[in-house]
């Protein structure tokens, strides 16, 4: 375990450098309209190309990590259905474009973007088999040289007055580089030769089979892309980058929920036949993440007197506002994640997207007037709302399949204290 929380720590480091840093220094160069457009775009593209990866990914990680003699077959029906997604997640930016009636600008930005999250993400689904069989090493190179040529690159950009439109085709050619070596590294290490299935027939039956899964992870990353869409709506793409600044820092903090599931769902799908192995593979997995999402708190509890000097523009001081707020979301979100591996390993893709749905609709209905009273606080606050709902069903929904939740008592006192103190931070005690 040691060794594959290394190998996916150094991944995630990688990850960091691009969606941590990177975004941090445009925020802290652009003016806030620019950089708020830009990560509206940025937010519209990861939300198109969901069509596409439909929850391949995870689909992947549990089905070859139980079989992992079958991985080129797996991989010839995914990488099929993929393509004729990918076909429909165009389809779906044009039309986009058309009826949001972006400049031209604007499209530029979007195609580009679009681009590199399709490149992206097909270069994580054949790294995702090499998890699900509990090779990590590779990946963690390919993370490394990819992400780095993706900061440079994108930071020359910066540097030379490319604007938004050089600093995303920027990312466009290092996603590109990115996914060649990927392709490289699969076709070596995978023996069998991996045939896309194209027939209509098998892609139609492949999408039906992956249904669950696919409605799981894009309801599930619409929560992570659907808070800047709904505040350039509501507040204004200026909100937008006030938002930004802070929830990138935020976004790089989840990470670590990735790579503790990318390790542990593999192994819970192993042992569902043994309880007893099961359990205290779960136990660890759930301290493992209340311990690290309580750090992750206390980081955004007690940071903002060090981001204040990086944040020097005036509109960003704002942005230090949110981080008692997102102390809070990201506790709670690290939270959620314990029970949402165990209902993936157990195979509850259905159950998962269904309570995703309803924690989806709890937070589009709470966050207009919530913002309309907090400000770009409002978002935050609603986005807890939903994640504490998705913990609490999650939790029920896996004690009612037979796995008793794990931590949940501490966590339940962790979030309640974190609340109080956003409160009160917030000057909002009585």
């Amino acid at each position: 375990m040691i060794k594959s929380f290394a190998a996916l720590s150094v991944t995630t480091g990688a990850r960091l450098l691009t969606g941590l840093i990177l975004f941090v220094l445009l925020a802290r160069e652009w003016p806030a309209a620019v950089f708020g457009e830009f990560m509206y775009l940025f937010s519209v593209a990861a939300l198109l190309v969901l069509a596409c990866e439909f929850g391949f990914t995870q689909q992947i990680l549990r089905e070859i990590g139980r079989a992992p003699t079958q991985a080129a077959t797996l991989m010839g029906r995914y990488l099929g259905a993929k393509v004729w997604l990918t076909l429909a997640t165009w389809v779906l930016a044009l039309l986009f474009a058309g009826v949001m009636q972006l400049s031209l600008e604007a499209i530029a930005q979007l195609a580009l973007l679009l681009a590199a999250a399709s490149l992206m993400s097909y270069g994580d689904m054949f790294m995702s088999c090499f998890r699900a069989m509990g090779q990590f090493g590779e990946e963690a190179w390919i993370a490394v040289l990819g992400n780095v040529l993706f900061f440079a690159l994108s930071l020359c950009a910066l540097h030379f007055k490319g604007g938004p439109v050089g600093v995303a085709a920027a990312m466009l050619f290092a996603r590109l580089v990115q996914f060649l070596m990927s392709q490289r590294v699969f076709r070596r290490r995978i023996p069998e030769r991996v045939v896309p299935v194209l027939a209509l027939p098998e892609v139609a039956a492949t999408v039906r089979a992956s249904t669950a899964y696919g409605a799981d992870v894009a309801i599930g990353a619409a929560f992570v892309n659907m808070d800047t869409v709904m505040i350039a709506h509501t507040l204004g793409q200026e909100s937008v980058g006030v938002y930004q600044a802070i929830a990138r820092i935020y976004q790089g903090a989840v990470l670590a929920t990735a790579i503790l599931g990318s390790i542990f769902l593999p192994r819970l799908a192993r042992e569902l036949g043994n309880r007893v192995a099961f359990t205290r593979q779960y136990k660890q997995l759930a301290w493992c993440l209340v311990a690290l999402g309580a750090a992750a708190s206390c980081v955004f509890a007690l940071g903002a007197p060090l981001l204040e000097l990086i944040y020097t523009q005036p509109h960003l001081q704002r942005s230090l506002e949110l981080m008692p707020w997102f102390a809070l979301l990201v506790f709670v979100r690290f939270t959620a994640s314990v029970y949402g591996v165990a209902l993936t390993a157990l195979g509850k893709q259905t159950s998962r997207a269904l309570i995703y749905v309803a924690a989806l609709i709890l937070m589009v209905l709470a966050a207009p007037p919530l913002m309309r009273h907090f400000g770009e606080a409002g978002m935050v606050i609603a986005a807890t709302l939903a994640y504490a709902l998705l913990a609490l069903l999650f939790a029920i929904h896996s004690a009612r399949s037979g796995v008793r939740p794990q931590a949940w008592k501490t966590a339940a006192i962790v979030s309640l204290s974190l609340t109080a103190f956003s409160f009160w931070k917030a000057g909002l005690h009585p």
